[in-house]
């Protein structure tokens, strides 16, 4: 699943399809082991890659954290 992210495009792979739900949801394991760091703080959730480049910063909304892949910044 390709998305931008405000460093530009990532590839998430091995992600599963799941046509009754309408929302995609991310693993934070395999965001992990993928060597992504995630933080959740101040009703932010930020997502860092290996090189400590922000990637994501998406505010909770609702108790959830919603990233719109169609949005541009």
């Amino acid at each position: 699943m390709p998305i931008k992210g405000i460093t530009g495009l990532k590839l998430i792979s091995n992600v599963l399809y799941v046509p009754e739900i309408n929302q995609n949801l991310l693993s934070i394991g395999q965001l992990l082991e993928k060597r992504y760091k995630v933080l959740f703080e101040n009703n932010f959730c930020l997502i860092t890659d290996a090189q400590n480049r922000e990637v994501f910063k998406v505010q909770m909304e609702s108790k959830s954290f919603a990233l719109n892949f169609m949005e541009e910044k």
